[in-house]
């Protein structure tokens, strides 16, 4: 599971991850990330995870899409949350070094660096199609909703999918 965290100038909430972690340590990553615990959903983990790395509840995730990781490391199965926050963040010293806002210049640019960690590179890759397959009508350079997913919002009104009638 991980959570991609969007500010109101559309930029990204990166995690560094704390140098004590075993795995991709002092390395930016994901707004937020982890596990499931037994018998719980994905949504549920998320909203969990980012109170106890983030120390923030209470905010409205939107589904945007699943993914796998395979590597020499991880086998993950990961769905991807997006959230609108600008709040204060009150991140586990323990799990995280620092947060930061990115822009997405500033990720393209230090790509293939060793700065990321390559889940993270690889999560950029789907957030970036997932952004072009769905761009904002209204300026902004990311879609958002407080649902759970968008399909139905992007469906034409009158169209079958949409649960509207054909004509107009």
């Amino acid at each position: 599971m991980c959570q991609t965290w969007v500010n109101g100038r559309g930029e990204l909430l990166l995690q560094k991850r704390s140098l004590n972690k075993d795995i991709q340590p002092g390395r930016w990553d994901t707004s937020v990330g982890g596990h499931l615990d037994p018998g719980e959903d994905y949504l549920t983990a998320a909203s969990r995870e980012m109170a106890e790395e983030l120390g923030v509840g209470g905010v409205a995730l939107t589904y945007l899409y699943a993914s796998r990781i395979r590597n020499a490391i991880e086998s993950e199965n990961v769905a991807t949350y997006l959230a609108r926050y600008s709040g204060e963040i009150r991140f586990d010293p323990q799990e995280i070094d620092a947060v930061r806002f990115w822009s997405a210049e500033d990720i393209e640019a230090d790509l293939g660096r060793g700065i990321f960690t390559p889940n993270f590179e690889q999560e950029w890759a789907l957030f970036k199609n997932w952004t072009r397959r769905y761009p904002a009508s209204d300026g902004e350079r990311i879609a958002f909703c407080a649902g759970d997913s968008f399909p139905d919002l992007f469906a034409a009104p009158g169209r079958p999918e949409n649960g509207g009638e054909k004509g107009g």
